[in-house]
Formats: C-alpha cells, structure tokens, sequence
C-alpha cells in the first residue's frame, strides 16, 4: 500500500532530512509540499513543484485553494510536520491515518516554543519525540520518543544541538517503520504542564536591579539562555539591560584557597544590584559563583534595550 502524503517543512535543515527520508522511500506519495514563508529562496528554489507534487508557500492562517482542491480529488493518508505554523483542524480531520510531528522535547514535558530553555529551567527531562498531531499543540498520542542524559552542567547551545541530533535519528527511524507499515500509538502520561510561547521566557528571566536571585535560579537561566543571542533582563530606572553571558566551568577541587580568597565568590543568593553597579556604564561583567562541587566563571556582555 502507498500513502498519499502532504509534507510540512520549514526549511531547516532538520526539515529538509525528513523530506529526504520520504522521498527515499516508494511508500510515500507526496502530492503537496508545504513551506513556511520564512523558507529562504535557496530553499524555495531547490523544493520546486513536479509532475508528481505541488509546493505551496503558505502559514495556513487562510484556507487555501491548493489544499481545498488536494482534499477534494484524492484521499489524503498521512501529513509529516517540522514546520513553524499549527496545522489546522479541518486537515487533521480529512487524514484517513493522521498527522505526524517531530518535536525537540521529551513529552509531555516542554511543549510548545523553545523547550530547551524550559528543560534546563524546570530541570524537567531532555530528549526528542514523533507524535501524531490533535487540535492541541503538542498533545497527541506519541509514535516514537527517546531520552537523553540530563547534565546540570550544559548550557541550551551545547544541549539545543543534541536534542536536534536525536530528533534526526527519530525521523529516520518513524519513515522506516511506517514503510513497514507499523503504527504506534503510546498514550502520553498525564502530567499537568504548560505550553509555552515564545513571549513566556521573559516572565522568567527580567529582574529589577534591587532584586536578589538565588544562585541556583540564576545558573538555570544563564544555561537555559547561552545559545545565540539570548539572555536575561535588569530593569533600572526605567532602562532595561540585556545580559548575554557565557560561562566555564572549574571544579573546586582545582582551586586553591588563595584564588578563592583573592576572588569575590557569589555562593547562594545573587544580589544584582551589588554585582552590576554602574550598569548604565558597564559594557561587560565577570564574576564567579559556586554551586555543589563546582565553580562557575560568568562573563555577561551588557547591553541597553530598548522595549
């Protein structure tokens, strides 16, 4: 039996691996390709329609004629989703089989936008999953989903890699098997956790210059947010800082008393007025911290935002 397929992509490089992986196999009988419109125009140019599919550039805000059409004429099997818009209910509805997605979290936990931030923020477990699609986001039944050991010590740039590592091997596996004709359903363990947007994250890492953090907190949020060009927020006066910081690691095992007398270690609580007095002049800011057996060197660029 071949399936008629619709394929959903962004155009990440992620993306474009599970379109691959479909097309390598016979099973699959792409009759649309859709795209986001933030797809460059080198990938727009290399995924063109054929005698075999149409390519729709679409965020399916608006029902549209293409898929209208598709829906209408042909009996649509399955849709395979890494793409950065919801699918819509009325397509989940018409699939004679269902909808699958790939997503860089472990679920239930992490739904929804950026959930190596939240992983690293709640402590919550890391991984990738394949789920077929519901109405809600990130809610359905998983196909396909594996785990990966969770270090306290990596930041979101070494983790974010690692989780999209993981989720290319799922594709790989989940294209094979429903080429095979193998189906998974595995209910998701009911756990009450939130969906996050992207919005979310600032509700967590925007303090007031008089605030005083633990060291634990902030060490979460320094790791959830070194990855490109994130941070956390002070608010002053009315101005507000971004803080880009990056951090090592030393064991205290390797540190002498005399480095750790001659430096000022911030041990549990984080006082940010005390460390970023004179922010308005600060451009960079080193300090130490030390939690559990470690030692963290945390050098933060600063700079002024305009909200």
């Amino acid at each position: 039996m071949n399936y008629n397929t619709i394929l959903f992509i962004d155009g990440s490089k992620t993306s474009l691996l599970l379109y691959n992986e479909i097309r390598k196999k016979n099973k699959f009988q792409i009759l649309l390709i859709v795209l986001s419109p933030n797809c460059s125009s080198k990938i727009r140019r290399k995924i063109k329609s054929s005698r075999n599919y149409k390519v729709l550039v679409s965020d399916l805000k608006h029902k549209n004629s293409i898929l209208n059409h598709l829906f209408r004429y042909h009996n649509i099997d399955l849709i395979f989703s890494f793409y950065n818009f919801k699918i819509p209910e009325y397509i989940l509805k018409k699939l004679s089989i269902g909808g699958i997605n790939f997503h860089p979290s472990y679920l239930p936990y992490n739904k929804g936008r950026h959930s190596t931030f939240w992983a690293v923020y709640n402590k919550t477990p890391l991984g990738a999953t394949a789920h077929w699609m519901t109405k809600k986001y990130d809610e359905g039944d998983i196909f396909f989903q594996k785990k990966i050991n969770h270090n306290l010590y990596l930041t979101a740039k070494d983790i974010y890699p690692a989780q999209i590592k993981l989720l290319e091997k799922i594709i790989k596996i989940v294209i094979q098997k429903i080429s095979q004709g193998v189906f998974i359903r595995k209910k998701q363990i009911k756990k009450k956790n939130e969906y996050h947007f992207a919005k979310d994250i600032l509700n967590v890492v925007k303090f007031n210059f008089d605030s005083e953090v633990s060291t634990s907190l902030l060490l979460s949020i320094i790791r959830g947010t070194h990855f490109k060009n994130y941070g956390f927020y002070i608010v002053k006066n009315n101005n507000t800082y971004k803080i880009c910081s990056r951090l090592r690691i030393i064991k205290k095992n390797k540190i002498n008393k005399n480095f750790i007398a001659r430096n000022k270690i911030i041990k549990n609580k984080f006082n940010i007025k005390k460390i970023f007095d004179g922010i308005e002049r600060l451009k960079e800011k080193s300090y130490l911290i030390i939690y559990k057996n470690y030692i963290f060197k945390i050098k933060s660029r600063i700079i002024k935002y305009e909200v």
